[in-house]
């Protein structure tokens, strides 16, 4: 699967705002009437650059495409939230027990 914040040359957690910012300043560069190398190297990149724009500028087609292509693991998908802020402190113990099968 292509990688569309690599085309943009954006982080994954990226702003609508930076990720409009950067197709952009691609398409100044990469634009096939201003481009002044191989026409066809600059449509196939104008092309690639677009696509990737209309998925990552819309929030909904965007939301699909990240589950898509960084598909939920239990550590970071729906199974745990960095929100939770879960930890464990084992009992402390105030003596060990003398003989640890008559007392428990």
């Amino acid at each position: 699967m292509t990688n569309y914040y690599k085309i943009l040359g954006v982080k994954k957690d990226a702003t609508q705002e930076e990720i409009k910012i950067s197709y952009k300043n691609l398409m100044k560069k990469y634009h096939p009437d201003l481009y002044q190398g191989d026409k066809t190297y600059a449509e196939k990149k104008a092309k690639e650059i677009n696509g990737a724009y209309e998925v990552l500028s819309n929030p909904e087609s965007r939301k699909q495409y990240d589950l898509e292509m960084f598909p939920p693991t239990p550590i970071s998908g729906y199974y745990s939230s960095s929100n939770d802020n879960y930890s464990y402190t084992p009992p402390r113990y105030d003596r060990p027990p003398n003989n640890y099968y008559d007392e428990y």
